[in-house]
């Protein structure tokens, strides 16, 4: 499509270099996101969800909010003002639109390149922790990243990779109030024997927990399968199936606690909420939870509305005293 406005070509072209699949042909993707309607809005949310990501944000433009005006613009205004922005009114409604979908689309286009560039610099970092495995570099980089440290160069050791870390981490702790962070919650000086204690135990911890969560996956897969007996749902079964086991792959049954979230710990870990307290229910609360069932059948479970069984045999009764007693005799004829 021939688009004579620069504007336009550049909004069609990022959003194809972004590999974004529209729903609709060029014309009417253009119309809607000029007027800011359903297509914009999903654009916009795509972007700030990728943006989230990639920059570890804590705001963004949710799907549930793309059909109320007020709960977008809301979610949108915060999420620009995280990332340093204010929208302004500086023409029409169809210009400030396509601009901002310009300028979220080249911030997006930034940060795949500087991720890009970044993953490849921090690759030098298996020659480090080679001998310690894949899953130690994976966590190094992680640490690099939280605290952006820039890649350490070549022939480093792990000493020295190390004191950077830890003088990195001491200047951050520095720069935050000084009861941000709690106490650890082990402090005494831990020594080889501890250590070797603490995996013991560890490993112990696990097969018991390994355990349970096998008997609670077993349960949820239970639970998915009865739903498919209705004959109402038997239509809907590989939709069923399909839909759980993009979430079910997602859980295991092995247990992904170790020494070093013991070590990383706080005071806090201490403090113990129930499950069904309001402090944890309005993290944990969804749309689930206001779901109501419907009349399900009796079963029963009262032992004081159940009658007895009816009895086999009559009931034992204490002999009467001078009661005749079958059997006497002598075993002898009269004669």
């Amino acid at each position: 499509m021939s688009v004579d406005d620069p504007t336009e070509a550049s909004v069609l072209d990022a959003i194809q270099d972004l590999s974004y699949a529209a729903s609709l042909p060029d014309p009417e993707l253009l119309s809607g996101l000029k007027s800011g309607a359903r297509p914009f809005r999903e654009l916009v949310h795509w972007l700030s969800l990728e943006l989230k990501f990639l920059n570890d944000l804590q705001e963004c433009v949710h799907a549930e909010s793309l059909d109320h005006d007020s709960s977008f613009n809301m979610e949108l205004s915060s999420f620009l003002r995280e990332m340093g922005y204010e929208r302004e009114q500086t023409g029409s409604p169809e210009d400030d639109n396509l601009l901002l979908v310009q300028h979220l689309c080249s911030e997006l286009m930034t940060s795949r390149l500087l991720l890009s560039r970044d993953e490849q610099r921090l690759q030098r970092l298996g020659d480090v922790t080679s001998r310690a495995g894949s899953e130690a570099v994976t966590c190094l980089i992680d640490v690099m990243k939280s605290l952006k440290i820039a890649p350490p160069p070549k022939g480093i050791t792990e000493q020295q990779l190390f004191a950077v870390i830890e003088k990195k981490l001491e200047e951050r702790i520095k720069a935050v109030p000084p009861n941000l962070v709690s106490c650890r919650a082990i402090k005494p000086q831990l020594g080889p024997i501890h250590f070797q204690q603490l995996n013991d135990i560890n490993e112990i911890f696990t097969r018991e927990y390994s355990i349970r969560r096998q008997m609670l996956l077993k349960r949820l897969d239970c639970t998915i399968e009865s739903f498919t007996w209705s004959d109402r749902l038997k239509p809907l079964t590989a939709k069923i199936k399909e839909t759980f086991e993009k979430k079910r792959c997602l859980l295991s049954a092995e247990s992904t606690v170790g020494i070093a979230d013991v070590l990383a710990a706080r005071e806090d870990v201490f403090r113990y909420y129930k499950t069904s307290s309001s402090v944890v229910r309005k993290n944990t609360t969804s749309n689930l939870n206001k779901v109501k069932m419907g009349r399900v059948p009796d079963r029963g479970g009262r032992p004081q509305e159940t009658a007895p069984p009816p009895e086999e045999m009559p009931a034992f009764r204490k002999r009467e005293e001078g009661a005749p007693r079958g059997g006497g005799g002598t075993g002898q004829r009269d004669r």
